[in-house]
């Protein structure tokens, strides 16, 4: 459900309150018994004669009013809850197109890791070069971002200094190793890239 939905059910509860009030004010004409009580009244000089169940009347709209606005807001309280159930269930299962994925990665790699032994070991190293490079594949096309930032400017937004050194070959304040590659998802940070910084 959007925001749309919501507000087009809250008007139209809104309406139905409104009408529901309308209804409540409107006069009872079949009542015939009480127009001959009151005529004996006016004839007393009475200035008032319809006040007791003018009051009366106001009471029960009142009580009336009160019971819908009640049911009203017992509505607004389950749509609130089926929109959060929805909600929860939506977000448990938002990486689920990604979990699918990895799964034929951890295939790739069950198979690398089976044909591992001394015999065939540059076999297994490309298969794992090669599992590596699917999965990056995998998580690039989710929005994933590698950051591998040497010889670019240092940025404390992106990187993480580990430790300082001298360089003749980068000027000062740029990276000049990586330690740890990082990541960053839609312009997130998932993990800043470790580095060395020269100085």
């Amino acid at each position: 459900m959007n925001h749309d939905d919501r507000n087009e059910d809250r008007k139209e509860i809104d309406d139905a309150t409104e009408e529901m009030k309308a209804d409540s004010r409107s006069p009872n004409t079949g009542d015939t018994g009480d127009e001959g009580r009151a005529e004996p009244e006016a004839a007393s000089g009475n200035d008032d004669p319809a006040g007791g169940e003018s009051g009366r009347s106001e009471s029960e709209e009142l009580a009336r009013t009160r019971e819908a606005m009640l049911r009203l807001k017992a509505e607004m309280d389950n749509r609130e809850k089926r929109l959060e159930r929805e909600m929860a269930k939506s977000r448990k299962f938002a990486l689920e197109a990604v979990m699918r994925d990895l799964v034929q990665v951890l295939d790739s790699m069950d198979q690398a890791i089976s044909s591992a032994d001394s015999e065939n070991a540059q076999a297994a190293f490309e298969g794992l070069e090669l599992t590596r490079k699917q999965a990056l594949q995998v998580l690039t096309s989710h929005g994933l971002e590698m950051l591998d930032p040497v010889g670019e400017r240092f940025d404390p937004s992106w990187h993480e200094a580990m430790a300082t050194q001298p360089s003749d070959e980068f000027e000062p304040d740029t990276v000049v190793q990586v330690l740890q590659k990082g990541y960053r998802l839609n312009e997130r940070l998932i993990r800043p890239a470790r580095v060395i910084v020269a100085k």
